[in-house]
């Protein structure tokens, strides 16, 4: 299924939440393995490619929108039968469990990463980027549509977007977001009063509810 409308190589309409809206990025993905396998790689040599290729490919898509489990599954099965298998994917045992591939070098793995981890990563960006950005147009947008919400600092949770708009998915990410970062009260102009984590490891909200 193509998508017939794409602005800036991102599509406009079709659902994220979709295998078909993902295509594009799994058939490129799909397309660089043909181009490697008839290649005398040694493993260090398709780790090079994956880490720095592979693994870039989905990240344009992956900044805005959640990908689907199924999705993300795909993709890493391509990187590691790419690993394990080589080049001409004739057939290789898998010596290790991917998620300890995926470790970073001080834990023992090889620094690939997990995609889940930095599809969430990048979509918990533009939940930092919002307070920081009032001036730009995203921002205007999306404080249109949704509004501030009560601390005057976030917007909304995304409840009235359609299954289409990617501010639901990132705004869902709210709650994990803010046990993960941390506010320095500035010029005091704009502070998060209740919900920032304060002395003790726990907000104000949490210690007195």
């Amino acid at each position: 299924m193509l998508l017939f409308i794409s602005y800036l190589g991102m599509p406009l309409g079709g659902s994220p939440r979709k295998e078909t809206f993902w295509e594009p990025v799994l058939d490129k993905c799909a397309k660089r393995l043909d181009g490697w396998k008839c290649s005398f790689l040694s493993r260090g040599g398709r780790l090079t490619l994956i880490q720095s290729v592979l693994s870039s490919l989905p990240i344009y898509y992956l900044s805005l929108f959640k990908a689907p489990k199924m999705v993300l599954k795909a993709i890493e099965k391509m990187m590691r039968d790419f690993f394990w298998e080589g080049g001409d994917l004739a057939g290789g045992d898998h010596l290790v469990a991917w998620d300890e591939v995926c470790k970073p070098r001080s834990e023992g793995g090889l620094a690939i990463g997990r995609l889940e981890l930095r599809n969430k990563g990048l979509l918990m960006k533009w939940l930092w980027r919002y307070p920081l950005e009032p001036n730009s147009l995203w921002h205007k947008v999306i404080k249109s549509r949704y509004g501030k919400a009560d601390n005057f600092w976030d917007t909304k949770w995304g409840v009235r977007a359609s299954p289409r708009g990617p501010w639901k998915d990132i705004s869902d990410y709210y709650d994990e977001y803010g046990q993960l970062v941390k506010f320095k009260v500035g010029n005091g102009a704009n502070i998060r009063f209740w919900e920032d984590v304060w002395i003790g490891g726990s907000s104000l909200k949490e210690q007195f509810p």
